[in-house]
């Protein structure tokens, strides 16, 4: 009879103590999992993170382009300026050049003005790059002319203001001429063939005349 109790005892116990009921509190807490929860602290402060990472490394790639588009500028005009001096480069490579500042002018004060995504200003950054290698090309052939051309004018032994001077540069290959000439003082071809050359060359610049 004892045993009997104490079996139902236990039985009641299990059946009516709320530890071993069924909660009404998890259905209600799995009915909500379906719903989307408040964004907690952590995760807007790190979404915000995430952003401002993102911004900034819009801007760290939008300056360095702004930066290398004026540094190509500024090189650009000065080859330029150089060559309105030199008249050394083509037509063609001088038209080049004035399509690479038009461009880049553009890209300068419209492109950048706009607000841009990552992906077009690595875009834009490659494209520039192409624009730098081929400004290289031209300015490694001026220096290169620039070279020859100063070794031209030290060649007739010609200095300051007399380099822009077409007659004096005539004056000078004669008399070089006179005295390296193989008829009159042999032994010295290839002297006079680099005075040829070089009073080739010179002669060959625009503002000869």
């Amino acid at each position: 009879m004892k045993k009997t109790l104490c079996i139902a005892s236990i039985l009641m116990l299990i059946f009516y103590n709320p530890v071993f009921c069924y909660p009404t509190r998890f259905v209600t807490t799995h009915t909500n999992q379906t719903s989307p929860e408040p964004m907690s602290l952590d995760m807007a402060t790190s979404r915000q993170m995430l952003l401002d990472a993102a911004d900034a490394a819009v801007k760290k790639e939008l300056n360095k382009l702004k930066q290398g588009t004026q540094s190509l500028l500024q090189k650009i005009q000065l080859l330029i300026n150089k060559n309105n001096e030199a008249n050394i480069l083509t037509r063609k490579q001088k038209e080049d050049l004035l399509q690479f500042k038009s461009g880049l002018e553009e890209l300068l004060h419209q492109s950048l003005l706009k607000t841009s995504t990552l992906g077009e200003i690595r875009r834009d950054s490659e494209d520039l790059k192409e624009v730098v290698n081929r400004f290289k090309s031209i300015n490694a052939k001026f220096e290169n002319a620039l070279k020859k051309q100063e070794e031209a004018y030290t060649n007739l032994g010609i200095t300051g203001a007399n380099r822009k001077n077409p007659t004096e540069i005539k004056k000078a290959y004669r008399k070089l001429a006179l005295l390296y000439h193989p008829d009159k003082n042999p032994g010295h071809e290839e002297e006079m063939k680099k005075i040829n050359e070089s009073y080739e060359m010179l002669s060959h610049l625009q503002w000869f005349r």
